[in-house]
């Protein structure tokens, strides 16, 4: 009986090893480098330490903080695609130790961050990339068994049949964000299917807390300058400059309560809040967005210019 426990043993031990180097070579595969590059995950491989520039939010903080617009600083953007304020409190606890004290957190907020809902299924389609950089404890509503699994090897969590694809026929690996769209132009003959893109992605996400926001969010929003506080950073909220076009969405009532929770919330929490969604010298100016709600290259680049002379005169 103990022979034959150690062979098991032995044979689980080769098969788990078997795993984890076919999980390593998986990952050097062009499929999953494609996977890192379209969920956002890549960054993450090359995390630096000493982060004096930390920058949280969704696509608008991704796409309007660019690290080569703050050179002198350590930069790094956690921002994701439709990432909430919940998971940017989650990845300031993951990543904590990498932040330098005395440094700048921006916590990127777009007219949806106060009130941001969303269903069961667009929460599900992005839990997965959570799974491959956080612990855990910072993964809302967590599989424990799945994250050992993604962590030990991703074969195990992949069909066996886009595993062996991936290095019989691998793909081309995918431009990076920048290269794809960010030198895109908002065009005006795309205004009008744009603003259909946001009543039905952005205003649905909004609507369901009105007047008076989201509760998981405000809070999240209200742990992060906490944490700021207790750490020695200078969390400042910002709200990136959008286009007439695309604030034309909300209603009167919307945009009054984001201002109004916004104004609370800073108010309460003691980081300052920078709001250029309507500033004259971006709103008009269609050659610095890529679509109605993101900036491109160029924009993020007469942003960062502006925002640095308002930083240097909170932060001294």
């Amino acid at each position: 009986m103990k022979q034959f426990l150690c062979r098991c043993a032995a044979l689980f031990l080769v098969v788990a090893v078997l795993l984890w180097v076919g999980g390593l070579a998986y990952k050097h595969t062009t499929t999953y480098k494609n996977l890192d590059r379209t969920e956002e995950t890549e960054k993450y491989h090359a995390m630096p330490d000493g982060i004096t520039f930390a920058v949280f939010g969704a696509s608008h903080g991704r796409d309007a903080f660019q690290a080569a617009d703050y050179p002198d600083k350590t930069f790094f953007n956690f921002s994701m695609s439709s990432q909430t304020p919940l998971y940017d409190l989650m990845q300031l606890r993951q990543f904590r130790g990498h932040l330098t004290p005395g440094a700048t957190v921006v916590v990127t907020v777009s007219y949806m961050s106060p009130f941001w809902t969303e269903s069961e299924d667009s929460f599900s389609d992005k839990q997965e990339r959570y799974y491959r950089i956080l612990s855990p404890q910072n993964i809302v509503d967590c599989d424990v068994g799945h994250w050992v699994l993604v962590r030990w090897s991703p074969l195990l969590t992949n069909d066996c049949t886009d595993v062996l694809s991936a290095f019989i026929h691998p793909p081309e690996l995918r431009a990076d964000t920048n290269t794809l769209y960010g030198q895109q132009v908002l065009s005006p003959q795309d205004i009008a299917g744009e603003q259909q893109r946001i009543q039905k992605d952005h205003l649905t996400a909004v609507e369901p807390a009105m007047p008076d926001g989201n509760p998981v969010m405000l809070d999240a929003l209200r742990e992060i300058a906490a944490l700021c506080r207790e750490n020695a950073w200078n969390a400042v909220f910002v709200t990136p400059p959008y286009p007439d076009v695309y604030t034309q969405c909300y209603s009167a009532k919307i945009l009054g309560c984001f201002q109004d929770l916004m104004t609370s919330l800073s108010a309460e929490t003691g980081a300052p809040w920078l709001d250029y969604s309507r500033d004259a010298d971006f709103s008009g100016q269609y050659s610095y967005f890529k679509n109605i709600d993101h900036l491109n290259l160029s924009g993020a680049k007469a942003f960062s210019q502006a925002l640095q002379e308002d930083l240097a005169a909170l932060i001294s």
